[in-house]
């Protein structure tokens, strides 16, 4: 079922050394819908499978996408990219929209929320905001935020092959906050060319944020300074 989320190698493992130990399936079973489609444990199913051992189940006509969600985050969490994965397979077209972006540079779909939210709303708990509604299928980035963002994206692509710390995701998920908070990122990728060795590896975000000041305030006649403490508040 294309809207169920991916198998998970690991989990079944665990699952096959646990049912042959015992396995209690007949007393637990499996849940489909009317067309027999898998709407509850899809990871013991695939365990039974490999053990070729009997698959009970009992049938629940008219369960659908949300249902398997709501199911599954009680056993174990969905991921973002889970419910990226089930609304893409269905054809909602906002998150076939953000799938592509995050395919094409190479992000984790929460930094993708994070840096296109940046570019939607201002208030400090954005990211929250956005999640939530981005798991409950109402999540809707404008025109212009794609168009910020994919210039922001391509703008640190181009600083891959000068520095490769900003290759870290921490880096641009700090790099894209502080544009937000006025720091021009053609002026920093121009620092970045000319002195490429002064972005440090950081661990943390203030510390990517110090670093970041450091290279584009170096010799800029127009230095760039943010309130550190305000800024860690809001990450």
């Amino acid at each position: 079922m294309d809207w169920n989320r991916s198998i998970n190698a690991r989990h079944v493992y665990g699952l096959k050394n646990s049912i042959s130990k015992n396995n209690l399936s007949s007393a637990n079973p499996i849940i489909v819908n009317d067309k027999f489609e898998i709407i509850d444990w899809q990871h013991r199913f695939e365990a039974l499978r490999l053990l070729s051992k009997p698959i009970y189940y009992i049938v629940q006509p008219w369960l659908n996408m949300g249902d398997v969600q709501l199911l599954n985050s009680v056993a174990k969490n969905w991921t973002y990219e889970d419910y990226l994965k089930s609304y893409v397979s269905v054809g909602l077209p906002e998150y076939i929209k953000l799938h592509n972006f995050v395919i094409e540079y190479g992000l984790t779909v929460a930094i993708a929320l994070s840096i296109l939210g940046q570019n939607t709303m201002s208030n400090h708990r954005l990211e929250a905001i956005v999640r939530k509604d981005f798991i409950n299928w109402s999540v809707s980035f404008s025109d212009e935020a794609y168009g910020e963002a994919n210039f922001l994206m391509w703008l640190i692509k181009e600083m891959h092959s000068i520095n490769k710390f900003t290759r870290l995701w921490k880096f641009i998920q700090t790099f894209a906050s502080l544009t937000q908070k006025g720091l021009d990122p053609k002026r920093f990728l121009s620092k970045l060319k000319v002195n490429p060795t002064r972005l440090l590896h950081s661990s943390t975000s203030i510390e990517w944020y110090d670093n970041i000041e450091k290279v584009y305030n170096y010799k800029n006649s127009n230095p760039f300074h943010y309130d550190a403490r305000v800024w860690w508040d809001r990450l």
